[in-house]
């Protein structure tokens, strides 16, 4: 989760952003 904190340009983080967010929330 903490490599998510760091500012990274390109479309595809944010994709993948989305998908370890949700992976994450599930998890908790």
């Amino acid at each position: 989760m903490f490599l998510l904190l760091p500012p990274v340009p390109g479309p595809k983080i944010r994709g993948i952003d989305s998908d370890l967010l949700k992976k994450g929330k599930l998890r908790e």
